[in-house]
């Protein structure tokens, strides 16, 4: 725990708080009262002045359903701001908590925050959404603080307009939201429901008129760019009416939005019914790009924006897309569009799913993978415009705009190689239709490209530059703008789908069962459409990583039909969420292990782990069949155990360790039994755990059941091995006539002819060509594995 001002004690008697340390004169006593869970370590918090003057924090605890106490002194009647937040997202765990005191009286307290909650105590009324003035009437306010905050409950629906215009000198905005759910300090129109800034007949100040319904709450937000305005900020607030527009459905500029007709149907031929046309601003996307160093947060590698955790180099841009047809581009709600939406993602935020795409080429026209977007709101930003968060679209005449630096507004860089690249911005990249049918007019000015150099320097940073000659971009048709892509097959325009191991053109449970199938054979056939990895072998990961896509959203392509829009190849590695497996139990006679699992941060959806010591001949899962439905099974040539969830279950995380796989063998082929190797733990997002294994092999000597110990093995002299070594069988072997040596994925690396195999006659084994490693020799007996040994290469 850290402190700042005064750092104390404090004893709970029931439920009340006594013996309160003493502040100061003119100052108040501030309680911070934690509980964990069982995962202590997720918790944090921090208090501070809304200024941002840090008082105090905490978290990162030790133990277990413990209580922790801080007790801070601060001056009289200060702006506080409470900040708690879970690394993991799920808030803490009843009956733990949070509980905040100031001067003995309970201010707030609350366990389910999800990954955070603020609140505020000391601020005038006005300085947080939580504490907003009300606005009941129409008329002309005065906004004195920095960022003003009021709420609204319109009791009709209808256009609603909010105005600084010739009211102010300075550089006015207005935010408009549909939540209180924090804090809402972004400087851009991410998260509001409507915004404006810089009106187009009165910049810098703002105007919005936007559309609201009838007892719904508002919270609108009177603030300034970049500290602008020195003093109050003056603005109005008027009922424009009912919304007016062409209600007839017949029409090409039919308003679904309109509740009163205002005579402005127009029906085709007529000039005007051309439709919409969303035209990329490619000025304002050139002028923007900069190189934004960004640390990685779990939302941005779960929905795609990076390719990794930790700190990521990212090259941020604007987005700025203008409606410059004659109709409307509307998208409308999920509730009456749902196939266009994405409610369910880590954000919480309304995706509209086929928005924008932004792509990194080689120069070869090969796309290659650096995080990619799709717009979670469209709205009108040219303060006239009737569209918002609660209702998209981009009027005719309007436009909206993603600013630079805006969350996944950019490119991951961290790990692209040197070279030149085209980086291509697109919007409606599967150029479909809006809600109401109608097609743009021009798809060949929606992407906007730019060529650029990477490198990276010493520390492995990169660095960019433009270049001056750029090719124009085209589809794989060679088509300007155009939505054609290639398949994971390399096909223009081909149907091959990641991940459809099952070739049935669909991913689903099917899919699952046959990757499993796949993995326990031999030498398992590797596509680019199977290799979900891009690692060049077929893991239980590849197979998870089709899962993930599976339950990911689908994108509404241009034949009207649903598509996955997953970007492969992808190999991500979370670090933080570390996994162990250890022998638990075994019994030697019954011939079977039980396999545990420590995972007190991951929600596993799969695993492949090898057994070197003993030949598996079956596997039962341990885990119950109703939380984690799985498909198992095991590869004689590898010796290895592969389990992955066909459905959207997981393994839960958990702090104590526990069974999840018990594993048959038929022969012990060496003096101890191990787990050797993990080949991959993964969790439910798609991402490679960082996986050890802990705990002891388990000797085999002294089992009654054993002849001479062990019924027979391989022995290889010497081991470890720098350049060749002497393959012996040990005990009665039977009639070997293959050695198959293969590496810790299981690929075989050599194949040696065992005719002369003996316990006194030995086979060379020639290693100087393999990388050093770890290496497992088996005999193959009928086309069977029925001994296997590990080695060593120097």
């Amino acid at each position: 725990m850290k402190f700042s001002y005064l750092l104390s004690f404090m004893l709970l008697i029931g439920t009340g708080l006594s013996a309160l340390a003493q502040c100061g004169s003119g100052e108040d006593q501030i309680v911070i009262r934690i509980v964990t869970d069982a995962y202590p370590t997720e918790i944090s918090w921090t208090l501070s002045s809304d200024e941002g003057t840090l008082f105090a924090s905490g978290g990162s605890y030790a133990d277990q359903n413990a209580e922790y106490l801080d007790t801070v002194c601060v001056s009289t009647a200060t702006c506080l701001s409470f900040q708690i937040l879970d690394g993991y997202g799920d808030g803490i765990f009843a009956p733990g908590g949070y509980w905040l005191y100031i001067n003995g009286q309970l201010w707030s307290n609350g366990n389910s925050y999800g990954h955070g909650t603020s609140v505020h105590a000391n601020c005038p009324e006005g300085s947080f959404c939580s504490s907003a003035f009300p606005l009941n009437e129409f008329g002309q306010y005065t906004a004195d603080l920095d960022n003003t905050w009021y709420v609204l409950h319109p009791d009709s629906t209808g256009s609603y307009e909010f105005s600084t215009c010739s009211l102010n000198t300075c550089d006015t905005r207005i935010y408009l939201y549909d939540n209180c759910n924090s804090d809402h300090t972004d400087e851009g129109p991410p998260g509001t429901y409507a915004y404006n800034d810089d009106a187009d007949a009165c910049a810098p100040q703002s105007n919005l008129e936007v559309m609201l319904i009838a007892g719904n709450t508002y919270y609108l937000r009177i603030g300034d760019g970049n500290n602008d305005c020195t003093g109050p900020v003056v603005f109005t607030y008027n009922y424009l009416g009912p919304v007016q527009g062409c209600m007839d459905i017949n029409a090409c500029n039919f308003n679904p939005l309109a509740a009163v007709s205002d005579g402005s149907c127009v029906y085709y031929p007529s000039p005007m019914c051309q439709g919409p046309d969303l035209l990329f601003d490619s000025l304002a996307f050139v002028n923007s790009l900069y190189l934004l160093t960004h640390t990685t947060t779990t939302c941005d590698v779960e929905e795609g924006c990076v390719l990794g955790y930790g700190t990521r180099y990212c090259l941020a841009f604007s987005s700025k897309i203008d409606n410059q047809g004659t109709t409307d581009f509307y998208i409308g709600t999920p509730a009456s569009n749902p196939q266009m939406f994405n409610t369910q993602n880590c954000h919480g935020h309304t995706h509209f799913t086929a928005y924008g795409d932004y792509r990194l080429y080689d120069m070869d026209g090969n796309i290659i993978p650096a995080g990619h977007k799709n717009g979670f709101c469209v709205m009108d930003l040219c303060g006239f415009g009737q569209y918002n968060c609660g209702n998209m679209g981009i009027s005719a005449g309007c436009y909206d705009v993603y600013g630079a630096g805006t969350q996944c507004q950019w490119i991951d860089i961290t790990d692209i190689p040197t070279g030149d690249y085209k980086l291509v911005v697109i919007v409606n990249p599967y150029h479909i239709a809006d809600a109401l049918g109608r097609y743009e007019t021009n798809f060949n000015n929606n992407a906007s490209w730019v060529c650029i150099h990477i490198e990276h320097n010493e520390g492995g940073a990169p660095t960019w530059q433009m270049l001056g000659q750029c090719p124009v971009y085209t589809d794989c048709l060679g088509v300007q703008g155009g939505s054609a892509v290639t398949d994971c097959n390399g096909n223009c325009n081909g149907n091959a789908l990641w991940g459809d191991i099952y070739n049935d053109q669909a991913i689903d449970s099917q899919d699952s069962q046959t990757y499993v199938t796949m993995l326990t054979t031999q030498n398992a056939p590797v596509s680019p459409c199977t290799d979900l990895s891009g690692d060049g072998t077929l893991t239980v990961y590849d197979a998870a990583l089709m899962q993930w896509c599976h339950h990911s959203a689908p994108v509404m392509g241009p034949d009207g039909t649903l598509h996955q829009n997953c970007a492969f190849p992808r190999d991500v590695v979370n670090e933080q969420e570390m996994t162990g497996l250890a022998i638990s139990g075994y019994d030697l006679e019954a011939g079977y292990l039980d396999i545990e699992l420590n995972a007190p941060m991951a929600d596993v959806v799969g695993y492949q782990f090898g057994i070197s010591g003993a030949v598996v001949s079956g596997i039962q899962s341990l885990v119950n069949a109703t939380d984690f439905p799985v498909v198992t099974d095991y590869n004689t040539f590898t010796n290895q155990v592969i389990a992955l969830s066909p459905a959207d279950s997981v393994i839960h995380r958990a702090n104590a360790a526990h069974n999840i796989v018990r594993v048959f063998f038929n022969q012990i082929t060496s003096t101890t039994i191990c787990i050797d190797p993990i080949v991959d733990i993964v969790n439910k997002r798609g991402e490679r755990t960082f996986s050890y294994v802990y705990g002891n092999c388990i000797s085999t000597l002294g089992v009654n059941a054993l002849a001479n110990e062990v019924d027979a093995h391989l022995l290889v002299v010497p081991n470890p091995v720098s350049q060749s070594a002497s393959i012996r069988l040990v005990g009665n072997g039977g009639l070997t006539k293959v050695l198959l040596v293969r590496d810790q994925l299981g690929r075989e690396v050599k194949r040696i002819n065992a005719n002369n195999l003996s316990s006194d006659a030995g086979v060379q084994m020639d290693v100087s060509d393999l990388k050093s490693g770890v290496y497992f020799i088996s005999a193959v007996q009928n086309d069977k594995v029925v001994l296997t040994e590990r080695f060593v290469k120097l």
